[in-house]
């Protein structure tokens, strides 16, 4: 075998200081910081096409500040977002494991959602999701 570029070198080198850092944390920002880690790397990979190789529970796209999912309807293109604790399911399975939950009003008995990505706060600001001012 070849010796590594200096590109595997880096990401290595990098790898190994965020284990450091990891270490020196509390355990609870340690779960927190490993959660953003999973989170961030599922996003990247998606949001280029990629096979992911992994992906996040909905545990993790808690802890990680990162509980809405945003989805697409691939009929009509319509974009659509949901907290994912709002959902009755294991804190342990994955978020692909929502895609049957999710449809779209405009059709629903058309096709899967995609998922497009997780935020921490709701992109599509509407209606249903504004506090109702008294008057």
């Amino acid at each position: 075998m070849g010796r590594e570029s200096y590109g595997q070198y880096l990401r290595r080198m990098s790898f190994a200081e965020w284990l450091r850092k990891l270490k020196a944390q509390p355990e609870e920002q340690r779960t927190n910081a490993a959660a953003a880690r999973v989170v961030e790397l599922w996003s990247r990979r998606h949001a280029r096409g990629a096979e992911p190789l992994l992906v996040p529970t909905i545990a993790a796209a808690v802890r990680a500040g990162r509980p809405w999912l945003s989805y697409q309807c691939p009929a009509c293109q319509m974009i659509g977002e949901t907290d994912v604790r709002s959902f009755e399911r294991h804190p342990h399975a994955s978020i692909q494991s929502l895609i049957p939950l999710l449809d779209c009003p405009r059709c629903p008995a058309g096709p899967f959602v995609v998922l497009i990505g997780l935020a921490a706060s709701p992109a599509i600001t509407s209606r249903l999701h504004l506090p109702k001012r008294g008057i």
